[in-house]
């Protein structure tokens, strides 16, 4: 072993890149669908121009147990609001009616419905319980003024706000000037403990 180890290392030839080569095609999953007599519970993205009944009948269940649940959670959430990647869940009972079904647009924003009796659903919207964190900054103009605030620490967002709060005023995008102070208190959102979005300007001024 020693012997081959000081053996010089055989370098292969490089191989010309092949012309047609192509990614690996991905292996498609098979489809969720209710089977008469076994209880299932689907779940998945909505696709680009696709309702979520049109996803549930893809899915075999039929328009009599689909529009009860619907029409219930249409009480809350507008369904034409719905946007491609919107995630949904629905547990099938073995005959085909759904004990509940939960949408869900973002992490802040889901809703559930659930069978209450033989033909009533009711429906909520999902409390999350979100940590809402006061922030102070103040800073002077310095370039300019949306340089100014994002160097003092604000989002884009939090300075749009900011700037909108004093629109009826002064036009601070053409009249802001070299040496103009500015304070802000905002808040910023977490989730379990990681920041998930900025909040809103609770004091301004300039």
């Amino acid at each position: 072993s020693l012997v081959a180890a000081r053996r010089p290392l055989a370098v292969a030839p490089a191989k010309a890149p092949l012309e047609s080569a192509t990614a690996p095609t991905p292996i498609a999953q098979p489809l969720q669908v209710w089977e008469e007599g076994s209880p299932i519970t689907l779940s998945a993205k909505l696709e680009k121009n696709q309702s979520v009944i049109s996803a549930l009948r893809k899915r075999k269940l039929t328009h009599e147990a689909i529009n009860p649940v619907i029409l219930e959670t249409q009480q809350l959430f507008d369904f034409r609001n719905s946007q491609p990647g919107d995630l949904w869940s629905a547990e099938v009972a073995a005959k085909g009616t759904i004990v509940s079904i939960r949408y869900q647009t973002s992490v802040e924003d889901s809703w559930e419905t659930a069978r209450t009796s033989e033909n009533a659903y009711e429906a909520q919207k999902i409390v999350v319980p979100l940590d809402r964190r006061p922030v102070e900054v103040a800073g002077v103009v310095r370039g300019t003024l949306w340089e100014s605030l994002e160097q003092a620490g604000m989002e884009s967002r939090v300075i749009t706000q900011f700037m909108d709060i004093f629109a009826y005023s002064i036009d601070l995008s053409e009249q802001a000037e070299q040496g103009d102070r500015f304070a802000v208190i905002f808040e910023r959102v977490y989730l379990d403990g990681k920041l998930l979005r900025p909040g809103n300007i609770l004091a301004a001024t300039y």
